[in-house]
């Protein structure tokens, strides 16, 4: 699984020069966030979903809010990643 998810990570951060990568989880979702840090992604805060926005109405009122250098960070961890996930751990801010 590695060969290929590294080969799409890295055509698209070539193709669509998406480098760094904004990602968003909600902030209870321990293992998202658990998982953005493995691959070295830089927490940067937790933001209000604007009212208007789809996500807000379906109860998600608040994310978390990481950059990805998806050069470094990503392909490191692809390449390092253990074949089974690891225990999610408390990440609380």
């Amino acid at each position: 699984m590695r060969g290929p998810l590294a080969a799409a990570a890295n055509s698209t951060r070539r193709d669509l020069r998406l480098d760094p990568l904004c990602i968003t989880c909600d902030p209870d979702n321990a293992a998202s966030r658990r998982t953005c840090e493995l691959a070295r992604a830089v927490f940067v805060e937790i933001v209000d979903v604007p009212e208007t926005c789809i996500i807000h109405r379906t109860g998600h009122k608040k994310k978390c809010r990481y950059w990805l250098e998806l050069g470094r960070g990503l392909m490191k961890f692809l390449r390092s990643a253990p074949d089974v996930a690891p225990e999610p751990q408390d990440v609380a801010r």
